[in-house]
């Protein structure tokens, strides 16, 4: 029989008895009740033993992709299903690297049945694919103090993408664009800004386009021609082998390179062009070509979760799969390099016909300031910086433009210095 019932029984019963009772004016008929209400409120007391208490949690993040450096606000919150109050605690469980920077991720509260209390918080985290799961919960009745302990699983995914640096300006001279009308000087002459020649007039040219002082000297109708400016196939090559990135501190390098790398597709794909991104090092991630907001998404989410690796099949440049890239397209290579290896891959591709810019961030940029008291590190790192100074004076000869970054300043400052359009202009 349902406990329920059970109690309708008994206490219906207890509640005849002692109107019963009351009309004889009889003690013993009243007395008779005592036990059935005992017995109604040992099957209240064992149903309420037997129920576990009833305890939703969820939790809310205000959004779930934020850029490196920015806080993200969580919101936990917990409601009481039950029939009776509670005694509730909630405390977060969170991984090692997420920092919290305001609130609290514990609490202890009393819920009524239907009621509902939150916590909320402020939490940052360095670069990567995060998953807030674990949250420890313990519950207590207040008529019977019986104590409930669980993990509670409210699994909340977010991903941190490399801080974007806006950059002035990035020209590019691919040997090969495309159709379509874009931002790179494709050397076709046609429709565009810049003066690109003269041919002879044609009829139904633009009789504005006439030369006219070509005219007076020569008699004939001579048209000016402008450099078309189209789109072009650009990809992007970042160096995650560990060998590659060995420095004082690797890990703070390797992040300004995927910091390059990030901003160098953004701006790439704000000006139209079909961007692509290769990472080398544990294995090859390729991000298909492509153009936009969601090209953009989809680099921003391969470059969160990178990180250097030691392979021997990746230990050199060799293994780089140029069946991915468009024949005579753009390279832009972000490395610190590893050796003369990587200079015979780079040279390689040049002689390929792919026009290759080098963005190479410097492996000791601040902590050669800090060190100079040791002479032996000291000498250490003069040697590093010669052999690194002869790789990029090679680079240079070979026709590679190559842009010595260092990491103390902006990423603009540089690429400004070797790919505005007055420094090209000089080239």
């Amino acid at each position: 029989m349902h406990v329920q019932t059970k109690l309708a029984i008994y206490i219906g019963a207890g509640i005849a008895l002692s109107v019963l009772a009351i009309l004889l004016r009889s003690g013993r008929v009243l007395a008779l009740t005592a036990p059935l209400f005992v017995y109604a409120s040992a099957l209240i007391g064992f149903d309420m033993m037997r129920q576990k208490p009833q305890i939703s949690v969820w939790r809310r993040l205000e959004t779930s992709l934020v850029e490196e450096g920015q806080h993200i606000h969580v919101t936990l919150t917990a409601k009481n299903r039950g029939r009776s109050a509670v005694w509730l605690g909630l405390s977060e469980k969170l991984p090692s690297k997420i920092s919290v920077m305001d609130g609290e991720t514990s609490l202890l509260a009393l819920l009524a049945p239907a009621e509902q209390t939150s916590i909320s918080y402020v939490l940052q985290a360095p670069r990567g694919s995060y998953s807030i799961s674990r949250v420890e919960m313990v519950t207590c009745g207040t008529f019977i103090p019986i104590l409930y302990r669980e993990h509670f699983l409210a699994e909340t995914l977010f991903r941190v993408f490399p801080r974007i640096e806006p950059l002035e300006e990035l020209v590019i001279r691919p040997r090969n664009t495309r159709i379509y009308a874009g931002n790179v000087k494709a050397g076709i002459g046609g429709v565009g800004l810049d003066f690109f020649g003269c041919r002879d007039y044609v009829a139904g040219d633009d009789i504005r386009r006439i030369n006219w002082r070509a005219y007076a000297k020569r008699e004939e109708l001579v048209i000016n021609e402008f450099e078309q400016e189209q789109v072009a196939d650009v990809s992007i090559i970042l160096d995650a082998r560990k060998r590659a990135n060995t420095s004082l501190n690797s890990q703070e390098v390797f992040d300004c390179a995927v910091r390059a790398a990030a901003s160098i597709s953004s701006h790439l794909l704000t000006q139209g062009n079909n961007v692509g991104l290769l990472i080398y090092g544990d294995y090859i991630n390729w991000t298909y070509p492509g153009y936009g907001k969601l090209q953009q998404q989809k680099i921003l989410d391969a470059l969160s979760c990178v990180r250097t690796a030691d392979k021997p099949v990746f230990e050199h440049l060799h293994r780089i799969p140029t069946g991915f890239f468009p024949p005579r397209s753009q390279l832009v290579v972000v490395s610190p390099l590893a050796g003369v290896s990587d200079i015979e891959v780079l040279g390689m591709l040049h002689a390929r016909g792919y026009q290759i810019v080098l963005v190479a961030p410097r492996p000791f940029p601040s902590q050669c300031r800090q060190h100079k008291a040791d002479p032996k590190l000291a000498f250490a790192q003069r040697i590093i910086k010669l052999k690194r100074s002869f790789l990029l004076d090679t680079l240079t000869r070979i026709g590679i433009v190559v842009v010595d970054w260092n990491t103390d300043t902006p990423l603009s400052h540089s690429l400004s210095r070797v790919l505005s359009r007055q420094a090209r202009r000089y080239r």
